[in-house]
This record gives structure tokens, C-alpha cells and sequence, in this order.
């Protein structure tokens, strides 16, 4: 689901981080929760058979817990990559990136230590990512 899955590996702390940031930036057009929150779910949970994870309920009522990252928690760029593409995949999930949502993912990534063009980067992936799921679609 997330172009960079394969190749980040996460420990649990990694884990609730990215999740938590991505429920931050869920949070900042909250019109599409639904989309949203699956999609988060589904990230979240897809670790649970292998590892011991808080519930994601007590993520979603403790709205601050890891919602800014510690720059040094994700030491590895797939990593960064991963949230950035992960909470960038949360603002695109009602089908466009707003300008609240997209300052916040900015600033997300910022406090990760990533640079300008490597936010680009990964914005153009993640777009065209997006646009071969949709390109099979029958007219």
C-alpha cells in the first residue's frame, strides 16, 4: 500500500511514532476520518502478528503522544522516507492534498530532518504512486 514499505523496517517505537504522525496529519482536515483512519489502522495493524503494540485505540485518544518525532528515532532515510510517504498517503486518502495538509506533512518532515527536495521527492512518488492505482481503472 505504501511505495516504501519493502524497504524500511521498523522497530516498535518506530512504529507508534509513524502511526502517531500520522493520526496528527489525519487530523488536520478531519473530513475524510474514515479513509483516514482505515488507512492508518491498516499500517499500524499490518505489525501487530509479529510484534507487541500498544492498542491503537489508547493512539487515537492520546492525540500528543509522538505526534512531533524525535529527528533521531528514524537514523535511517527509508525510514524517513516511509513516514513521509506514509503520512502523505493519509492526506491524499480523500483524493487531494489541501494546503493545510500539505504544510503539515512539511513541517512533519522538517522536524525528521529531511530536506526540501527530498520532500519533493518523495511527494512525486507518492503521486505517482497514486496515479497507477487509479490509471487501470475503466473510464
Amino acid at each position: 500500500m505504501i511505495p516504501f514499505s519493502s524497504a524500511a523496517p521498523l522497530n516498535p517505537a518506530q512504529i507508534v511514532a509513524a502511526t502517531c504522525a500520522m493520526l496528527a496529519i489525519s487530523r488536520v482536515d478531519p473530513g475524510n476520518a474514515d479513509e483516514e483512519l482505515a488507512l492508518i489502522r491498516g499500517f499500524y495493524e499490518g505489525f501487530l502478528p509479529n510484534l507487541a503494540l500498544p492498542p491503537f485505540q489508547r493512539l487515537i485518544d492520546n492525540p500528543d503522544t509522538g505526534s512531533k518525532p524525535d529527528p533521531g528515532l528514524f537514523a535511517d532515510p527509508d525510514q524517513r522516507d516511509l513516514v513521509l510517504a506514509s503520512c502523505l498517503m493519509v492526506a491524499y486518502a480523500d483524493g487531494a492534498l489541501s494546503s493545510a495538509e500539505r504544510g503539515a506533512v512539511l513541517a512533519l518532515s522538517q522536524q525528521m530532518g529531511i530536506a526540501s527536495a527530498e520532500f519533493d521527492k518523495v511527494l512525486r512518488l507518492v503521486q505517482d504512486y497514486l496515479l497507477q492505482q487509479v490509471s487501470g481503472l475503466p473510464d
